[in-house]
C-alpha cells in the first residue's frame, strides 16, 4: 500500500511539469488531462488513480499492456509521439523492454519509428545498448534508420561496439541499406576503431566478418590497428592482425600502415609502454627499422623511453631475424643524427646505455652538433649514464661544434653531482689516452671550463679546477680572464678563490681587449662588495684604452655606492678626464643617472666642458633629461652651473626654455627669494605713499565741501497741497523742485579745497588720457577706469558750479556720486598693502562672482516682480502699485522679508484679495527660489572661492605691486633712479629714527606696522602650507635615510651570520648546494646556456642581484632619447 501511494505521488508531481509535444496536435488537447487531474487536487470526494496520470500510457508501453495502451492512444492520439521528461516516448520504453505486441501497435497507429530523446538516442539506439536482438531486428525491419548519431555522435552500431555485443553488431550488419558499418563518428571514429581503443576483440571480429574496412582512418589519420597498440589493446590488435590475414591484408602491409607522422602500430606499441603489444608486433615480424618523419625508429622511441625489456625485446627480435647486419639498427640515426644510445644517454636510462654498449653500439657517435653521447649525457645532467659510459671505451675528449669539452658541460649541468675523484678520472684519462688537457681547452669564444666555472659561480668546481693544475691567467678570444668573468657577474667568493691562487696577484690587473681590468667591470656593474675586494688587494686605478676609470664606468651605471667606495679610496680619480675630457659628471649626465650627478656634485667635482664643449647640464638638456637636469639644479653648486656660458645655447636658461620648460620652472622657483629689506626705504613704497596721500586729500576735501553745505527746501510736492483725489497718471508727471542756496560767503579754507579738487582732477585726467594712448585697447575693458572717469567728471560738476554760486538739482546729484565712487576707490588703494590688501582682493573677486550671479539670476526677481505687480496692483501701500516700484519691493522682500499679515493674511480674512490661490502659490515659490535657494546660492559661491581667492590673492596683490614698481621705474627720471635704487641698505634696530618726540613717534609707527604684519595670518597661508609640505618631505627623506641605514646594517649583520654558518658548514663536512655556487647574478637558463654559451661581455645587466644602484625619486617626463656627445 506504502509503495502505491509514493508511486501515486510520483505520478501527481510529474503530472504538473509534464506536456506533450508533438507536432501536429493541439495544445489545448495536450494539456486537457493534465488540467483535469488538476482541477480535483482540492477535492476530498475524489480520488486520483493511476490510471489516468498523464505518464500511465508510458508505464503500460514498457509493462507491454497492449489493452491500456490502445485505450489510453484511442482517448488521446497525441500520445501516440508524446514524450516523458528524459523525451523518452511509448516506443522507447516498449524498446527498451522488449514489448514486440505494443511495439506493432504503437507502428501500426503511425508513431515515430526514429524518434530521438533529448541525448539523441532513437528506440533502435536504445535496443542496441540494452541487448535486445530481436527488437533491433523487428525495428530494422520496419526500415528505422540505422545511421542516425545521437549527441555523442554514436549511431546503433557504435553503441553496440561499446558494449562489445558481437550478436547486436551482426544483427545490424545484416541490414546493410539502413545501417552503415563503416560510417564514422566522434572525431570520424567507426565501429572497429571503438573496438580497437577499448580491447573488445570480439567485436572486431564481429565487424570485419560484417564489412567493416580496416584499412579505413579516422579524422585523426588513424588505422584501428594504431589506436589497438596506442592504447595497449593487445588482445584486439592480435585480433585485428589474424581477422586481416583472413581478409586479404598480409601482415607486412598491416604492420607498415603509417598515420600522419609516420609512424607504424609498432612506433605506437612502443609510444604506449606496453610490452605484450611489442611482443605481439614483433610475433608477426613488424620491422624496427621503419622511419616515421622525423626520421626516428621504433628502436629510438624505445631507447628514449628507457623500458629495458622492449628495447631488449626489440633488438633480440631484430638480431634474430638479421643475424648479419643487426648492428645497423645500433648505428641508425633520426633528424639530429642521433643514435638510440644519444636518446638513452640524453633521458638517463643507465640499463639500456649499458646494454646498446654491451651489444656494439658506437660511444663516440656523433649527431648533428658533434656531441657525443656522453655529451648529451652531461648536457642533460644524466650522472648514471655518465658513469656507464665513463666505463667504456668512450673518448673523453670529443668536443661539439662550439668546441666545447666534456668539462664545459659539466661546468654548466653536472658538475655539482659528480664526485671530485670522477672529475680527476676524467681529466687524468683525457691526459692519459689522447695527451689532452681538458682544464685547458678553449670552446669557440676561447673560454675555458674556469671562464664558465667563474660565469656560473661553480665555487666547487672552481676550486678543484684550480686544485687539478687549470691555468686561472688564460685569456678567451676578447682576452678576458676568468677573473673578469667573475668580475662580471658579481662572484665575490670566486674572485677571492682566483686571487687567493699563485697567479692571483700577478692577475688582478690584467686587462681585456678593451682595455678593462676585473675593477673596471665590477665598477661598471656595481658590485661594491667585490670592488671593495679588488680594491684591498691591490688593484690599480688603469685607464682603459678610451681613458676611463673605474669611477666613469660606475657613474655611468648610476651605481653611487660603488662611487663613494671609489671616491673614498682613491679621491684622485674624482676630476680624472678621458679621450675626449669628459668626467664621470658628464658620463653620469649622459646616461640619465640624477642620484650619481647630485652626488659627485657633492664631493665637489669640477664642473666643466669636454671637448666638444658640452657641460653636463647641456648634455642633459640636448639629451631632454629632465631628471638629470632637475638633479644639478637643485644641488647647492646650482649658481655655479646656471653662471657658466654654454656654448650650444649661449645660456643655459635658454635650453632649459626650449627643451625642459618644467625644469625652468623649478629653478625660477629657486631664485625666488624673500625680501629681507624695510618696505618702507623702498622708492616704490614712498611714491605709493605719496599717491596715497594726495588721494586722501582730494577725499578729504571733497567729503568737506559736500557736507559743507545747508541747503534749504523751498518747494513742495503738489501733491501735497492739491487735490488728494488725483489719478495715478496725473501723479507721475509732478516733480519735487529743489532751490539749493549755497553759503552768501565762503571760507577762504573752503576756496582752497575747492580748488585742490580741480586741480587734481585736471591732473588725474591727463593721467588718463596719457594711459588710454599707452594701453589703447587694454584700457577699455578695465572696469577701474570707468569708475575713476566718472569720479572725476562728477567732482567737476559738482565743484566747478560753486565757484559761481550757481549749484542746481544735477549737480547735488553729481556731488552724491562723487562722494561714493571716491570712498570706494580709496578701497582699491589698499590693495597693495601687505596687511590688508588681500581683503581688498578677496573683496573684489566676490564681487565679480556676485555681480556675474545676479546678472542671470535677475532674471527671476524682473519675473517675480512683475508677477507681484499684476496680482497686487490694487493696493498701493503694499508697494506694487509700479512695475519697478515691484521689482525693488522684490528684491527687498529677499533679503528682509515682507509684511506677510498685511499684505496678504488681512486681505484674505476681509476677502479682498484677488486671484487667492495665485497668490499664495506665486508667493510659496518665491520663497523657496529667491530666499531659500538662490541666497543660500550667493553664500555658498562666496564661501566656496574664498579658498580658491586665499591662495590666488596673494600672488595678484603681488603682480600688482610689481606692475605698478614697473610702471613706475619706466615714468621715473635715471637721475632719480639712481639715488634711490640701492643694491643694500643698512638697518639698526636700535638706533631712534630721529631725536626726540617724532624719533618715538615714528617707533611707535614702525612697531604698529609689524604688529599688522604678523597679524595677517591669510596673506602667509600660502607660504605657510609650502613650508609644512617641505618640512613633512625633510622628515619623510629622513626617515627613508634611517630605514636604508637600518637595511644596511642588518645585511651586514646577516652576511656576517652567513659567513660563520658557511664555517660551521664546513668544519662539519656538510656538503649542500648553496656551498658550490656563488653569489651574483643568477645564472642564465638551460636553454640559453645551450644555445649561446657566451654572450656579448658588456651586455645590459638590469637585473643584477647585488648591484648598488640608487632609484631616483623623480619619475621620467620625457622618453629617452638616444644619448650622444658631440
Amino acid at each position: 500500500m506504502g509503495s502505491c501511494l509514493a508511486e501515486l505521488g510520483h505520478h501527481l508531481a510529474a503530472a504538473k511539469r509534464w506536456s506533450f509535444s508533438s507536432k501536429s496536435s493541439d495544445p489545448n488537447s495536450q494539456s486537457k488531462s493534465t488540467d483535469e487531474l488538476l482541477s480535483h487536487r482540492d477535492d476530498p470526494n475524489q480520488v486520483c488513480q493511476m490510471k489516468d496520470s498523464p505518464f500511465y500510457v508510458f508505464r503500460a508501453s514498457g509493462q507491454g499492456l497492449v489493452e491500456v495502451v490502445t485505450r489510453l492512444v484511442t482517448e488521446d492520439e497525441s500520445r501516440l509521439n508524446g514524450k516523458d521528461p528524459k523525451g523518452l516516448t511509448c516506443l522507447h520504453h516498449a524498446a527498451t523492454r522488449a514489448r514486440i505486441n505494443v511495439i506493432d501497435l504503437l507502428l501500426s497507429r503511425g508513431a515515430d519509428i526514429n524518434a530521438v530523446d533529448n541525448e539523441g538516442n532513437t528506440p533502435l539506439h536504445l535496443a542496441s545498448e540494452k541487448s535486445k536482438q530481436e527488437v533491433v531486428k523487428h525495428l530494422l525491419v520496419n526500415e528505422a534508420d540505422g545511421n542516425i548519431r545521437n549527441n555523442k555522435q554514436w549511431a546503433a552500431i557504435h553503441v553496440a561496439t561499446l558494449h562489445n555485443n558481437a550478436e547486436i553488431i551482426k544483427e545490424l550488419a545484416q541490414f546493410p541499406k539502413l545501417v552503415d558499418v563503416n560510417l564514422g563518428g566522434l572525431n570520424g571514429n567507426t565501429a572497429l576503431h571503438l573496438a580497437a581503443t577499448y580491447n573488445f576483440p570480439e567485436a572486431c571480429k564481429a565487424l570485419l566478418e560484417s564489412g567493416c574496412k580496416i584499412d579505413q582512418t579516422c579524422s585523426n589519420g588513424f588505422y584501428a590497428i594504431h589506436l589497438a597498440a596506442k592504447n595497449a589493446s593487445s588482445r584486439a590488435l592480435e585480433q585485428l592482425l589474424e581477422e586481416g590475414d583472413i581478409l586479404g591484408y598480409n601482415h607486412d602491409q598491416l604492420l607498415a600502415c603509417c598515420d600522419r607522422e609516420g609512424n607504424t602500430p609498432l612506433h605506437a606499441a612502443v609510444n604506449s609502454g606496453d610490452l605484450a603489444s611489442v611482443k605481439i608486433c614483433l610475433k608477426y615480424e613488424a620491422r624496427i627499422d621503419v622511419k616515421q618523419n622525423d626520421k626516428a625508429t621504433a628502436f629510438h622511441l624505445a631507447a628514449s623511453q628507457g623500458t629495458f625489456s622492449i628495447v631488449k625485446a626489440m633488438f633480440e627480435q631484430h638480431k634474430a631475424k638479421n643475424p648479419e647486419d643487426y648492428l645497423q639498427i645500433l648505428h641508425s640515426r633520426d633528424a639530429l643524427e642521433m643514435t638510440p644510445l644519444h636518446r638513452a644517454a640524453m633521458f638517463d636510462h643507465p640499463s639500456v646505455v649499458r646494454y646498446l654498449v654491451e651489444e656494439g653500439s658506437d660511444v663516440n657517435a656523433q649527431d648533428c652538433e658533434q656531441r657525443s653521447p656522453l655529451l648529451l649525457a652531461a648536457v642533460r645532467c644524466g650522472v648514471s649514464s655518465i658513469r656507464v659510459l665513463l666505463s667504456s671505451s668512450v673518448n673523453v675528449c670529443v668536443k661539439d661544434s662550439e668546441h666545447r669539452n666534456l668539462l664545459h658541460f659539466m661546468v654548466m649541468y653536472s658538475g655539482s653531482v659528480l664526485t671530485d675523484t670522477e672529475l680527476d678520472t676524467i681529466c687524468a684519462k683525457g691526459l692519459h689516452e689522447k695527451s689532452v688537457n681538458l682544464l685547458n681547452q678553449k670552446d669557440v669564444n676561447g673560454c675555458t671550463p674556469l671562464h664558465v666555472a667563474s660565469k656560473q659561480g661553480n665555487l666547487r668546481f672552481t676550486e678543484l679546477l684550480i686544485s687539478l693544475g687549470a691555468i686561472i691567467n688564460v685569456k678567451n678570444n676578447e682576452e678576458q680572464t676568468p677573473l673578469h668573468y667573475a668580475a662580471r657577474y658579481g662572484r665575490f667568493n670566486t674572485v677571492r678563490r682566483l686571487l687567493a691562487s699563485d697567479m692571483g696577484p700577478n692577475m688582478i690587473n690584467e686587462t681585456d681587449g678593451g682595455g678593462l681590468t676585473a675593477l673596471h667591470i665590477a665598477s661598471m656593474n656595481g658590485y661594491a662588495k667585490v670592488v671593495q675586494l679588488l680594491l684591498h688587494k691591490g688593484a690599480l686605478l688603469h685607464k682603459d684604452f678610451m681613458g676611463r676609470t673605474p669611477l666613469h664606468l660606475a657613474a655611468s651605471g648610476g651605481h653611487t655606492q660603488t662611487v663613494g667606495l671609489l671616491l673614498a679610496f682613491h679621491g684622485n680619480l674624482l676630476n680624472q678626464r678621458d679621450k675626449e675630457n669628459n668626467s664621470a659628471l658628464h658620463y653620469a649626465a649622459l646616461a640619465n643617472k640624477p642620484s650619481t650627478c647630485e652626488l659627485l656634485l657633492s664631493f665637489n667635482c669640477a664642473y666643466d666642458d669636454n671637448d666638444n664643449d658640452r657641460s653636463p647640464l647641456d648634455i642633459a638638456i640636448e639629451n631632454g633629461f629632465a631628471d638629470v637636469a632637475e638633479g644639478i639644479l637643485q644641488h647647492d653648486r646650482w649658481r655655479e652651473v646656471l653662471d657658466r656660458q654654454s656654448s650650444l645655447y649661449k645660456c643655459p636658461l635658454i635650453g632649459l626654455i626650449q627643451t625642459l620648460p618644467q625644469v625652468y620652472k623649478m629653478v625660477l622657483d629657486r631664485c625666488r627669494q624673500v625680501a629681507a629689506t624695510d618696505p618702507g626705504k623702498s622708492y616704490g613704497f614712498m611714491f605709493y605713499a605719496v599717491n596715497l596721500t594726495a588721494y586722501s586729500l582730494f577725499i578729504g576735501a571733497l567729503t568737506t565741501v559736500a557736507a559743507g553745505l545747508e541747503p534749504s527746501v523751498n518747494g513742495t510736492r503738489n501733491l501735497l497741497s492739491g487735490d488728494q483725489n488725483k489719478s495715478r497718471a496725473d501723479d507721475d508727471t509732478e516733480k519735487i523742485v529743489l532751490n539749493l542756496e549755497p553759503y552768501k560767503t565762503r571760507s577762504a579754507f573752503t576756496t582752497i579745497m575747492m580748488a585742490y579738487i580741480i586741480i587734481f582732477v585736471v591732473i588725474n585726467i591727463f593721467k588718463e588720457i596719457l594711459q588710454i594712448y599707452e594701453q589703447r585697447l587694454t584700457y577699455v575693458f578695465d572696469p577701474v577706469n570707468y569708475t575713476e572717469w566718472t569720479l572725476y567728471l562728477t567732482s567737476v560738476a559738482f565743484v566747478f558750479p560753486l565757484f559761481f554760486s550757481d549749484l542746481s538739482s544735477v549737480h547735488w546729484q553729481c556731488a552724491t556720486v562723487a562722494v561714493f565712487l571716491a570712498w570706494f576707490n580709496l578701497l582699491l588703494y589698499f590693495q597693495q598693502l601687505s596687511a590688508i590688501g588681500i581683503y581688498v582682493v578677496m573683496f573684489m573677486r566676490i564681487l565679480s562672482t556676485v555681480i556675474r550671479v545676479l546678472a542671470v539670476f535677475s532674471v527671476l526677481v524682473i519675473a517675480f516682480g512683475l508677477t507681484f505687480h499684476i496680482l497686487l496692483f490694487y493696493d498701493e501701500s503694499a508697494g506694487f502699485y509700479n512695475p519697478f516700484i515691484s521689482t525693488i519691493h522684490t528684491v527687498l522682500a529677499m533679503l528682509s522679508g515682507w509684511e506677510f499679515r498685511e499684505i496678504y493674511v488681512i486681505p484674505f480674512h476681509k476677502g479682498v484679495l484677488p486671484y487667492t490661490f495665485l497668490n499664495f502659490f506665486f508667493l510659496i515659490l518665491f520663497v523657496i527660489l529667491m530666499p531659500i535657494l538662490f541666497v543660500n546660492l550667493l553664500i555658498g559661491l562666496a564661501v566656496g572661492d574664498i579658498e580658491m581667492i586665499l591662495k590666488d590673492a596673494k600672488l595678484k596683490r603681488l603682480a600688482m605691486q610689481v606692475e605698478y614698481h614697473t610702471d613706475l621705474e619706466e615714468r621715473l627720471p635715471s637721475w632719480l633712479l639712481s639715488r634711490v635704487d640701492k643694491l643694500s641698505i643698512t638697518i639698526y634696530p636700535n638706533r631712534p629714527y630721529a631725536p626726540g618726540l617724532i624719533g618715538k613717534m615714528l617707533g611707535a609707527m614702525k612697531s604698529m606696522r609689524t604688529m599688522l604684519n604678523s597679524s595677517a595670518h591669510m596673506s602667509d597661508a600660502s607660504d605657510t602650507i609650502e613650508s609644512r609640505q617641505a618640512a613633512a618631505n625633510d622628515e619623510l627623506f629622513e626617515e627613508i635615510g634611517k630605514t636604508k641605514k637600518r637595511l644596511r646594517d642588518v645585511q651586514t649583520q646577516l652576511d656576517k651570520q652567513y659567513d660563520l654558518l658557511r664555517l660551521m658548514v664546513q668544519k662539519m663536512e656538510i656538503v649542500s648546494e648553496a656551498d658550490q655556487f656563488d653569489e651574483g647574478e643568477e645564472r642564465e637558463p638551460l636553454m640559453t646556456l645551450m644555445g649561446s654559451p657566451t654572450n656579448g661581455f658588456f651586455e645590459s645587466a638590469n637585473s643584477l642581484w647585488h648591484q648598488d644602484s640608487m632609484p631616483s625619486r623623480r619619475r621620467h617626463s620625457h622618453p629617452r632619447l638616444p644619448p650622444k656627445f658631440w
